[in-house]
């Protein structure tokens, strides 16, 4: 009877040994999927007219993660970037880096777990409002529970993210985007007094498809809905029962709130919001905030000086007239808009062009078509003349249809430019 008491003991020992690795690891993915569920084209701050060189960005966050199992998940997250901007012959890129801490409570107070991380990302912005962010981040987690001693936790993971934003009439635009995201984690090691379990390494899977849309409202602020579909997958083999791995994979579809504030052409502020539904992991509430700062060289008043007028009039002065007048325009226009510098080059491809050496010929080309213009002019006043002369001539009742047909034609060439 001892030895059967014995055995039932034990085997409920590891039944609620086993439950709780279940537990931890969905505690341990519920983090994963804290600091992977928003896209970095909305963590970094509105991009838009962003005509500085550099910015420093932050954020704050506090999220709160229940799953099918009871299990809940509340972080607080805190991230600090910082990125360059480029302009290259098309487009903006912009390259930084970020880290961020949180501080998380799984499923009680007692068992909790603190998370440093860092980013590497890039932004590259195309005329047409199209972009591509690439980034890689890595975490460290370390977890602190009450009844288990852990290992600590490694995450790395690359993403890459797309997205058109298409600007219609009244302000409001349509932003379909859509991100991708495979990384690995290390085995976790849990042990119990002298019971130990190990899971296995994993590789993550995580996907958004969906869109943005708003309005906004001139430069001074926006408001942005979105809608995606979320889905994230860990692949791996784990020394548990089958069914302690179903909450490996999950799909929801989240729903965003955001808006950015426009401060001054240096600040601008921005606050959101998240919930997601229908999965076995869902975001109850996400709430965050951040600002982002502009700061470095101002693309906008970076242009080539023109010279000022001059009172000679000849070929190389008018150009150099004409070049001062363009700049002069092109200054008043980037400080009334704000335009970036690649918007103003598409919105005056005809002034890009006016350094090009055809111009020269073309000018010629007009010298010579109005020189002979002269020409055929000053022929038909001295042929007019004769006639006059000799306007008692008989011969002038009887000259041919075809030279006063030329005649007119010229005329007409004359006051109307060549039929």
């Amino acid at each position: 009877m001892r030895k059967i008491s014995c055995v039932l003991v034990l085997s409920a020992t590891t039944s609620l040994f086993a439950s709780s690795l279940s537990s931890a690891l969905q505690g341990i993915y519920n983090l994963h999927y804290a600091h992977t569920s928003s896209l970095l084209n909305s963590t970094m701050g509105n991009l838009r007219e962003s005509r500085y060189s550099d910015a420093l960005w932050l954020r704050g966050e506090f999220t709160q993660i229940s799953s099918s199992d009871d299990s809940t998940l509340k972080a607080a997250l805190g991230m600090i970037g910082y990125d360059h901007s480029f302009l290259p012959n098309i487009g903006q890129d912009f390259l930084g880096i970020n880290f961020e801490y949180s501080y998380s409570w799984l499923n009680t107070p007692q068992n909790t777990a603190n998370t440093f991380g860092f980013t590497l990302y890039n932004t590259y912005f195309t005329p047409s409002k199209f972009y591509i962010d690439t980034r890689l981040k890595y975490l460290y987690h370390s977890l602190n529970f009450a009844l288990l001693s852990s290992s600590p936790s490694h995450f790395l993971l690359g993403s890459l993210e797309l997205g058109w934003k298409f600007i219609y009439s009244y302000g409001f635009f349509l932003q379909p985007a859509t991100q991708i995201s495979v990384g690995y984690r290390n085995a976790i090691t849990l042990s119990q007094g002298s019971s130990t379990l190990r899971s296995s390494s994993s590789i993550p899977l995580f996907y958004q498809v969906g869109s943005y849309m708003g309005f906004e409202f001139g430069s001074k602020a926006d408001i942005v809905l979105g809608v995606f579909y979320d889905g994230n997958h860990f692949f791996s083999h784990n020394t548990l029962e089958k069914n302690s791995l179903d909450h490996r994979s999950n799909s929801t579809l989240a729903l965003s709130l955001q808006s950015t504030l426009f401060i001054t052409k240096n600040f601008r502020f921005y606050l959101g919001g998240k919930t997601s539904f229908f999965g076995q992991s869902n975001i109850d509430y996400s709430a965050n905030f951040g600002m982002r700062i502009l700061l470095g060289q101002d693309y906008a008043q970076t242009h080539k000086k023109a010279p000022g007028y001059t009172n000679e009039r000849n070929l190389r002065s008018i150009q150099a007239n004409l070049l001062y007048e363009a700049d002069q325009s092109r200054r008043r226009i980037q400080e009334r808009t704000h335009l970036k510098p690649q918007e103003l080059e598409k919105q005056y491809a005809i002034q890009n062009n006016r350094n090009d050496t055809k111009i020269e010929d073309e000018i010629k080309y007009a010298n010579r078509e109005r020189f002979l213009r002269d020409q055929k002019r000053w022929k038909d006043i001295q042929s007019n003349e004769q006639n006059y002369i000799n306007r008692t001539d008989g011969r002038i009742e009887t000259r041919s249809i075809h030279l006063i047909r030329d005649y007119n034609k010229r005329e007409l060439e004359r006051k109307y430019g060549p039929q």
